[in-house]
């Protein structure tokens, strides 16, 4: 009733700190619609808030829905979608730091949109997200 075809369904397991393309399940309208599940649209930035997988990030190249473990960041318009992507890479280690809990220490969405944090003006933010990814190309060598 639930799962099936209709909203690919993203769950943290399949953030690997890259675009986020297809997920390996869907479901259906219905479950959209009765468990109010809220939408991410392509650009919006993921990240994932419980256990092992905490802090790995996705871009949606998608619509799709996810799995409560994990928080859909619409970036405001001043804020570049991949520049706000490389800084939560770059902040993994504090974010991980305010993880809570017992055998499964996880953050909230409340925590994440409290992590405050500066940002330049947009052509800025463009510049940094070019520079950072023409490096990576030039590394990219190095995982053959």
């Amino acid at each position: 009733m639930y799962y099936g075809e209709g909203m690919p369904w993203i769950k943290t397991g399949e953030l690997n700190d890259s675009f986020v393309c297809k997920a390996s399940e869907s479901v259906t309208k219905l479950a959209v619609d009765e468990c109010h599940l809220p939408i991410s649209k392509p650009g919006d930035v993921l990240i994932a808030m419980y256990g092992a997988t905490i802090g790995k990030l996705g871009i949606c190249k998608i619509n799709c829905v996810t799995n409560q473990a994990c928080c859909s960041c619409t970036p405001y318009e001043y804020v570049d979608n991949q520049f706000l992507f490389y800084f939560l890479m770059a902040a993994r280690p504090q974010i991980i730091q305010m993880a809570a809990g017992g055998a499964q220490p996880n953050i909230s969405k409340e925590k994440i949109l409290a992590f405050q944090f500066s940002f330049p003006k947009m052509q800025q933010q463009k510049m940094i997200v070019s520079k950072i990814e023409e490096i990576f190309s030039k590394l990219s060598w190095l995982y053959l």
